[in-house]
């Protein structure tokens, strides 16, 4: 990336793989490396994963992000999830600005799909509401919807070298969809819906009976009943996998 522009992939890599010197070749013209899902890849950082979802429920992936010294990766962006920024090389400057959107998730309310150019002329002018300058063992939490613009000094002479530990935070849908889940145990809920209760004519009713059985269903579920059930969705336990991922 530069820029706020990504390199086509053709630039540095052939059937999947990297061409050997062209990461190299891209940094050194200004470009900012992103070593996405580096928890795939580090054991210390898979481990660390493991650990944080096991405390916290969230889901997550960690980026490792090179940018060469003046330059600058993404301009103006929001993030889906809260994101914890660990600097461990270099110097890197991180304006913020207030949210433009509450709380987006997934591809709702994503960044690159509702970014517009009046959006980029306004961030262009309007002052940060906080600016931090980030140095090797600072951190920096943002939350999601939070503009940011990060880029290095131009009289820095090192490279910038962060983490950034993507953590996407359950959701009262998340509660909700799992507690509608403990529905498995009623035969009813699981059997089939002929096609013809689905086609658009009949599909508002079909939905009406659904939402009547639902909601019959949750006013004679105890929380306290389904609690652990819930829970156990929320916080699996380890499975030995390598990597944790964002929904």
């Amino acid at each position: 990336m530069k820029d706020g522009k990504a390199a086509h992939p053709g630039r540095f890599s052939r059937d999947g793989k990297l061409r050997p010197g062209k990461l190299r070749e891209l940094f050194e013209g200004g470009h900012t490396v992103n070593l996405r899902h580096l928890q795939t890849r580090v054991p210390y950082l898979a481990e660390l994963c493991r650990e944080i979802e096991a405390e916290t429920g969230c889901t997550m992936f960690v980026s490792g992000l090179v940018t060469p010294p003046g330059a600058q990766g993404l301009t103006h962006h929001w993030d889906q999830f809260l994101a914890v920024v660990t600097h461990l090389h270099g110097r890197k400057r991180w304006p913020l600005w207030r949210p433009e959107v509450q709380f987006p998730v997934d591809e709702y309310l994503a960044s690159p799909a509702m970014w517009t150019a009046e959006m980029q002329e306004r961030w262009n002018s309007a002052e940060p509401y906080a600016v931090y300058d980030l140095e090797p063992g600072d951190t920096l939490v943002i939350p999601r919807g939070w503009v940011h613009s990060p880029h290095c000094l131009p009289d820095d002479p090192d490279p910038s070298l962060h983490l950034t530990f993507a953590l996407r935070e359950r959701m009262s849908l998340d509660l909700a969809e799992a507690l509608v889940r403990t529905a498995l145990d009623r035969p009813e809920f699981r059997a089939g819906i002929a096609p013809c209760r689905l086609t658009p004519e009949n599909l508002p009713h079909t939905l009406a009976d659904t939402q009547a059985q639902i909601v019959r269903y949750l006013a004679t579920t105890s929380p306290a009943d389904v609690a652990d059930t819930v829970r156990a969705a929320l916080f699996p336990e380890p499975t030995g996998r390598v990597t944790g991922g964002v929904r």
